[in-house]
């Protein structure tokens, strides 16, 4: 990936096109404004039995259920974990300049992951949950077809990326050219874009440290031992 180019860099007007019309469906779905038959969702979570993992992990995620939300005409909702407490809210360090993703009070009282009109696709194994079970679900993207999914909303529990899945599933391709989506490192890039920016707090951190790296390429890296996840 060219970072210099790809993935710091404002989308064109033309890549514009689709976030735009993508979060006219967003709002329409999520404010009721269109009817019920087109009212469908996809909802973020990482759930419980500590399956929530780290924050690269989650973003992983999100960023794949988002793509998933976008090819399939579905609003895109967060449930994020905060345990409770109000100032570890999401919302409180990210929003997004083109949906809002904070999902309602009621929603999941409204739409709970085991009512009828709700599925729940989960990536963790019951049974032993620091050991997370993502190859089935990264197997059930890679080949599922939007039609074998007609349930209103779709609960994802995941901490893991399936990202390239989606992408690969033959079923989703079209959808995917209608939007220009033609290249997966920049399709990730403009939808974290779409989907984060700095809020608050953190906002002002990021601009801070922008200044006085005044600009020059900066390479992260993460070291990570024994990371039962990653066995």
């Amino acid at each position: 990936v060219n970072f210099n180019t790809t993935l710091f860099q404002q989308p064109s007007p033309f890549h514009r096109a689709w976030m735009i019309q993508y979060a006219s469906l967003h709002h329409g779905i999520v404010t009721e404004e269109y009817p019920f038959q087109m009212r469908q969702y996809v909802v973020w979570t990482c759930g419980a039995f500590g399956s929530c993992s780290g924050w690269a992990n989650r973003v992983l995620g999100m960023v794949s259920a988002l793509l998933f939300a976008v090819l399939t005409d579905r609003a895109f909702l967060i449930d994020w974990p905060d345990e409770g407490r109000t100032d570890l809210r999401l919302e409180n360090f990210v929003r997004s300049d083109y949906i809002d993703w904070r999902i309602p009070a009621t929603f999941a009282r409204e739409y709970s992951p085991y009512s009828q009109d709700s599925r729940l696709l989960v990536s963790i194994n019951l049974d032993d949950p620091l050991r997370p079970d993502g190859q089935g679900l990264r197997r059930f993207f890679r080949s599922v077809s939007p039609d074998e999914l007609p349930e209103q909303v779709l609960w994802i529990q995941s901490s893991i990326g399936w990202f390239i899945d989606i992408w690969r599933n033959p079923h989703f391709t079209a959808a995917r050219c209608e939007r220009g989506l033609d290249h997966p490192d920049f399709a990730f890039a403009q939808l974290g874009h779409m989907l984060f920016r700095p809020h608050g707090e953190v906002e002002a951190e990021v601009s801070r440290f922008l200044q006085q790296s005044l600009g020059r390429p900066i390479i992260g890296v993460q070291v990570r031992l024994k990371e039962v996840a990653l066995d």
